[in-house]
């Protein structure tokens, strides 16, 4: 079992592990968090570590954050 995350969303720093931008639910300050993947798919990544109490993540833009930085939730394409 595992979570489907975007591959784009995974922050990969060279000869280290993948991370990713998350954000607490009401919260819009993202946090750096390590993850780990079971495997890659075309364009999902099968992410085995808990990611519960979150609730979303940063697709887009992730390469200009930091750890900590405030961020606005844009709408999904669908709302």
């Amino acid at each position: 079992m595992g979570y489907r995350v975007a591959v784009a969303a995974l922050h990969l720093p060279e000869g280290q592990h993948a991370e990713l931008y998350v954000l607490r639910e009401g919260e819009s300050q993202v946090h750096l968090t390590p993850v780990r993947f079971a495997h890659l798919e075309a364009d999902a990544a099968i992410v085995t570590t808990d990611l519960s109490d979150y609730a979303a993540y940063v697709t887009r833009g992730q390469h200009q954050l930091r750890d900590g930085d405030k961020v606005r939730i844009l709408p999904t394409e669908s709302e």
